[in-house]
């Protein structure tokens, strides 16, 4: 029993007590209070003898026998830890100098010698010696000694000793929770400027940084690991240098996954390793950025290795099959966990405010006790995929651009070595410059080659897409009860989603695809013998469930990875570094889920057209980009499904759906749209590419200019050549899936909405094939360009085949005809003489095709006749935006506007707004003006009118025909710069616009938005195009102003903006902004205005310098009866120009006071047509909503 100074005890009581507890020795047989002490009965019994005492059980310490029981103490061979923890912990016996230099870092180096090897078992015992006395403060030097010798290391330097210390330090699980306790365990507060960077400063963030990898903060191993991987020590020694990175990569991510075991497998050092990993991926959140800061972020290589390791601790769970995930992950953790926070992550279908009813939703149940507990596997799984996350997945990313860096630097390259060879004497700057870029192409090469190393290793990609298979499954499961259930999925999803699953983060399905389109793309034999079910019907499903994945674009990877994967070969060389772009071994599981699957087949065709029209709005910055990319990829998707009998039923049923409209109706809309914009994108280019080849062919001109002014046309041609490839590859396929699908499915394009549209498509691109402007589109190597007219031509005509043998009522023919601007009755002969002589067509096609064109003429004639009686009908039978009859009057509710059915259908599948307010409108919002449209049919009963009314109305750019001039057969109209000019004042918030008959103008809202304005000083707005000569086209001046803006505190003040749409020469501008915020407000009052752009005649002999006076064009002059009100395109606005004489009444206007137009030669030579108007007349009783004029 030991004694208290309390206790009634004698001097030599006391002395023991005291000595005892100081040195936590005893002699007393049983005296084990405190708990540590050690008992010397050795000692004792000797002291007993000596003492003569019968028994040792009682012997006590004094000041005689303390430093001899001491000292026994110390060199107890049966404890060896004491004497050593209590030299580095108390300091109380003599050292020599060097240790005590070293103090507690002597056990670091002891540790690490292999001269003198501590004994075997000796860390376990000093744990266990001074697990309760200071084992904490004993330890932290030397583990931290020992990862701090790892820093700045690659896998080219000896990580293994230090990283070998700290797996015997970590082994010790005293040692390890002592560790775990560390200051220096958790990214230090003090750094946290330096945000990610941080984590490397821990005991684990040491090793984990040791990589392979380049790192813009660590010079030193990555130049070092630059030299080893470059190209000049020759191919051989690279590949032996390549598979020796892998190798040690390799070893290091099993040692530090043998780190992180020691420390997750006992449960009371579990939480502080789950904590450090929610740490590190907390402060990284700089990698999440497209262009973050490579010093506010732990580099690739030790994210590469943390995935690596993550990776290895989900192993025992991946299979989806085995079931030990299910149960386990909670969707919940996403919205609320102890570790990570989702907060800032885009949801797949969630906004805010219903991430933070969720939210609160579990905090009440936490608070009443149903706080949900996470399990292990949980907590693993989340922190891995937000680890990939920021990881691998980036790291893939950073590889990308690691070639495309390449690739630029190559480009410069082979300039200087053009550069080079064409100068005789080597300047020394260029030489420098050189010989410094020649060292950037190195180190870029290195680079690459560096993560192509570490995303080569097999034991990587297979862990990789074993974890993305059980995210395929687990996404399933939650999605579809019947999954959930054992069943098959059933398609469409349940609607809503779950809560859990809106809530989840983008990435999750993201991050599945990116990975999947890289092995598929680059090393398709990862996917060889790999189960891939779950992960085939993930894709099948979500790409088919807009209410679960909102964002077209996460849907588009989706539709990447099937383009990727399907079942036909396709092998082709995607450059340097053995990135290959082939089919995987994936295609027979898509193939037979393509071909076999009820669900597939009824859903699939739907699914990608819901795609295809979606990807209009994605509301990214890359979406225009994004757009053509995914549309190209649905579209081969598309034609591979076409030949596949129950896809192609399937796509006949969705098309029959809505009588043609619908989701149909707006997929043919963009299909069109895509072709239009595409191949117009391209005809532009092509004059100017074949001039550039002109140029370059003239090698003496081209010698001659100046070496930058060669450089510039030399870039400007290799861009040209990047933009005509990517837009003629994107609208072939468009034309493509036009071509074959209009074999069977007709209805959709004959629709009065849709029929114009198409005829006057096909019209343009046949008018530049076979008209005399096609010699400007002949190249001299086209297939370079992917420019393939014959083929085009073919598809043309096939479409216009195929429409007209489904033409009964004769509309198709009748909107050919009557499409001004690009038909002539010479089209089709001239295609027919191609087709049959390249045999790109059979001769039972060309034979349709002459029929079709019969029926055209026919059509034309028949317009023509009818025209001028149409021009008697009421002001309020005319469409305001088309100018034509209307067939089917309806209301718009918002601004009770009548229009023509059709026509706002055309409207609304480019913009789900009303034109004329710019208020949200959709189909079901239409009123039918039924009062309207009896008196329209009666109307027409009496003038004994058949024919449909909208086919007419001056609404045409009128081409001058072949008939009207034989001798200008094959030439090109000369083109004539045309400037359209009007003063006028508007308010900050409003803009001009230009409506016209024709492109480049149209009467729609979008047609109008696409051609704004310019503003210049003055409140002089301007507008330039190019026309051919002898054209006439009509046109307005339009307001157009921005939507739900803060009025102004008085109409006559400016007040505050933040924007202003006064865009000027420099300053082009913004075409969507306009359409998204603007609505028009008011048209220019009175009839339509007239240019007529002089003809050859009048062009020829124009000198430089002289400017000649031109008689404006008059307005049209009305056919109806006197006194009948002319009819007008728009609404009236009334409003007061600059400079406009005051005038008394409407009937005493003269449309053409004060304007003018001049023709001279610009700068360049080309005939410039300037045309100044006048905006209308004053009228003092009517007020424009929202517009200012001057006093």
């Amino acid at each position: 029993m030991s004694l208290s100074l309390n206790d009634s005890a004698t001097y030599e009581e006391l002395e023991d007590s005291v000595l005892s507890r100081a040195l936590m020795i005893t002699l007393r047989k049983g005296d084990l209070t405190p708990p540590g002490k050690v008992y010397l009965p050795h000692v004792a019994q000797e002291i007993a003898e000596e003492q003569g005492q019968a028994s040792s059980d009682a012997v006590l310490l004094s000041a005689e026998t303390v430093e001899r029981t001491l000292m026994a103490f110390l060199l107890n061979p049966s404890d060896p830890t004491s004497r050593p923890g209590l030299c580095l912990t108390l300091n109380m016996f003599p050292q020599p100098p060097e240790a005590e230099r070293l103090g507690k870092l002597q056990l670091y180096e002891s540790l690490k010698s292999r001269a003198e090897p501590l004994p075997a078992g000796f860390l376990d015992d000093l744990g266990a010696r001074f697990e309760d006395e200071g084992l904490q403060d004993l330890i932290e030097p030397t583990g931290m000694a020992a990862a701090k010798a790892l820093m700045d290391k690659s896998l080219l330097d000896n990580f293994q000793t230090p990283l070998n210390l700290l797996l015997q330090l970590f082994s010790v699980k005293s040692i390890a929770a002592a560790l775990a306790k560390a200051e220096f365990w958790m990214p230090d507060r003090r750094m946290w400027s330096l945000r990610g960077r941080a984590a490397q400063g821990t005991i684990l963030g040491y090793p984990f940084g040791v990589s392979g990898l380049p790192d813009t903060v660590q010079a030193r191993p990555t130049a070092e690991l630059q030299q080893a991987l470059s190209s000049r020590q020759g191919d051989a020694a690279l590949r032996s240098s390549i598979s020796s990175l892998q190798v040690t990569s390799v070893a290091l991510q099993r040692s530090l996954h043998q780190l992180v075991m020691l420390l997750l497998k006992p449960a009371g050092t579990r939480p502080a390793m789950l904590a450090w990993f929610a740490a590190v991926l907390e402060i990284n959140d700089e990698r999440a950025k497209l262009q973050g800061d490579p010093a506010l972020a732990a580099s690739d290589g030790f994210f590469l290795n943390l995935s690596a390791v993550l990776l290895r601790c989900c192993q025992p769970f991946l299979e989806p099959l085995s079931g030990k995930a299910w149960g386990k992950v909670d969707p919940r953790y996403v919205v609320s966990n102890p570790r990570i926070s989702f907060a800032e992550e885009t949801r797949l279908n969630a906004d805010a405010d219903e991430q933070a009813a969720l939210a609160e939703r579990m905090q009440s149940g936490a608070e009443a006790g149903a706080a949900p507990q996470y399990h292990f596997i949980c907590e693993c799984f989340f922190i891995t995929a937000k680890g990939l996350h920021l990881g691998l997945l980036r790291i893939i990313s950073a590889c990308y651009e690691a070639v495309q860096k390449f690739h630029h630097l190559e480009g410069h390259m082979r300039e200087m070595d053009a550069v080079m060879r064409e100068t005789s004497s080597m300047p020394p700057q260029l030489a420098a410059r050189a010989e410094l870029l020649k060292t950037l192409l190195s180190k870029a090469q290195a680079e690459v080659l560096m993560y192509q190393t570490a995303l080569s290793e097999e034991e990587l990609l297979q862990s990789a897409l074993a974890f993305y298979r059980l995210m395929a499954a687990w996404l399933l499961r939650l999605a579809s009860p019947a999954v959930a259930a054992g069943e098959p999925v059933q398609l469409p999803l349940p609607t809503p989603a779950p809560a859990e699953f809106r809530m989840l983060p983008e990435y999750f399905v993201e991050d599945t695809a990116e990975l999947l389109l890289y092995l598929g793309r680059y090393k398709p034999r990862e996917l060889e013998g790999a189960r891939l079910e779950e992960i085939a019907l993930f894709l099948l499903v979500f790409l088919a469930s807009p209410q679960h994945v909102r964002n077209p674009y996460l849907r588009s990877k989706l539709a990447e990875v099937l383009l990727v994967w399907l079942p036909h070969e396709d092998e082709q060389d995607n450059g340097r570094f053995g990135f290959r772009n082939r089919r995987s071994a994936a295609s027979s599981t898509v193939a037979s889920l393509f071909e076999g699957h009820p669900m597939v087949q009824q859903h699939m065709v739907r699914s990608l057209i819901q795609l295809y029209v979606d990807m209009e709005h994605t509301g990214r910055n890359t979406a225009f980009y994004e757009k053509f990319s995914t549309r190209h990829s649905i579209g081969q998707i598309l034609s591979y499904l076409w030949n596949i009998p129950a896809h192609q039923e399937a796509w006949k049923a969705l098309a029959r759906e809505q009588g043609g409209r619908g989701l149909y109706m707006r997929f043919c809309h963009h299909l069109e749209t895509d072709s239009i914009h595409l191949l117009d994108e391209a005809m532009k280019l092509l004059p100017e590419i074949k001039e550039l080849e002109r140029a370059l062919a003239d090698e003496a001109a081209w010698a001659a200019q100046p070496e930058e002014q060669a450089r510039e046309r030399e870039a400007t041609l290799q861009q040209h050549t990047r933009s005509i490839r990517a837009d003629l590859d994107l609208a072939a396929m468009a034309v493509n899936v036009m071509r074959f699908s209009t074999q069977d499915i007709t209805a959709t394009w004959l629709l009065p909405e849709a029929v114009p549209r198409i005829a006057s498509m096909l019209n343009y691109f046949l008018m530049h094939l076979t008209g005399p402007g096609r010699r400007k589109l002949k190249l001299k190597d086209p297939e370079h360009y992917h420019w393939r007219p014959k083929e085009l031509l073919a598809s043309i005509c096939d479409i216009y085949v195929h429409l007209g043998r489904a033409d009964g009522q004769g509309v198709f023919a009748a909107a050919i005809a009557e499409d001004g601007r690009c038909y002539r009755p010479e089209m089709f002969p001239e295609a027919a003489q191609v087709l049959s002589s390249f045999a790109l067509l059979d001769d039972q096609k060309i034979g349709e095709l002459d029929m079709l064109a019969a029926r055209v003429a026919s059509a034309g004639a028949s317009a023509k006749a009818s025209e001028a009686a149409n021009e008697e009908a009421p002001e309020e039978f005319w469409d305001p935006i088309m100018a034509t009859i209307m067939d089917d009057p309806v209301i718009l509710p918002t601004s009770s506007t009548t229009v023509d059915r059709a026509t706002i259908m055309r409207h609304l599948l480019s913009d789900p707004n009303d034109p004329f307010n710019r208020q949200p409108l959709t189909e079901q919002d239409l009123v039918p003006n039924v009062e309207l449209k009896q008196r329209i049919d009666q109307w027409r009963g009496a003038s004994n009118r058949d024919e449909p009314a909208e086919t007419s109305g001056r609404t045409f750019l009128e081409f001058p025909s072949r008939s009207q001039d034989p001798g200008d057969k094959g030439k090109d109209p000369e083109l004539v710069r045309v400037r359209l000019t009007v003063p006028y004042r508007v308010h900050s918030r409003q803009m001009l616009c230009i409506g016209g008959s024709q492109i480049p103008f149209g009467w729609s809202f979008l047609s109008i938005a696409k051609v704004p304005m310019i503003w210049t000083e003055g409140d002089i707005w301007q507008a330039e195009f190019e026309l051919p000569a002898r054209s006439k086209i009509e046109y307005k001046y339009v307001i157009l102003e921005q939507q739900d803006w803060t009025k102004q505190e008085s109409e006559d003040a400016e007040g505050v903006v933040t924007f202003t749409y006064r865009t000027q020469p420099d300053d082009p501008p913004d075409v969507q902004t306009i359409q998204k915020q603007m609505a028009i407000v008011a048209w220019q009052p009175g009839p339509n205005r007239v240019v007529e752009v002089p003809a050859e005649d009048e062009l020829t002999g124009l000198q430089p310098g002289e400017t000649r006076e031109r008689e404006p064009a008059r307005p049209p002059v009305p056919t109806q009866p006197s006194g009948h009100q002319q009819r007008r395109y728009g609404q009236q606005a009334y409003g007061q120009p600059n400079a406009s004489p005051m005038q008394p009444s409407r009937q005493q206007i003269d449309e053409l006071a004060g304007t003018w137009e001049t023709l001279q030669l610009d700068e360049d030579g080309m005939p410039l047509l300037e045309r100044r108007d006048v905006w209308g007349f004053v009228d003092n009783t009517a007020r424009n909503r929202g517009l200012r004029f001057d006093p």
